[in-house]
C-alpha cells in the first residue's frame, strides 16, 4: 500500500478546499460580475 506524503497544509484548509470543490461541482455556487459588483458600491 502507498502512503501519501504528510502535507504541508494545515487539515482544516485542506477540508474548507475540498468543501468549496464539491459544491462547485454539485453546481451550489454562482457567479459574479465584477462590473456589478462596483456599480452597487456607488
Amino acid at each position: 500500500m502507498l502512503e501519501e506524503p504528510e502535507s504541508p497544509y494545515n487539515p482544516e484548509f485542506v477540508a474548507k478546499i475540498k468543501n468549496a470543490e464539491k459544491e462547485i461541482e454539485d453546481g451550489e455556487t454562482f457567479l459574479l460580475e465584477t462590473d456589478s459588483i462596483w456599480e452597487s458600491m456607488k
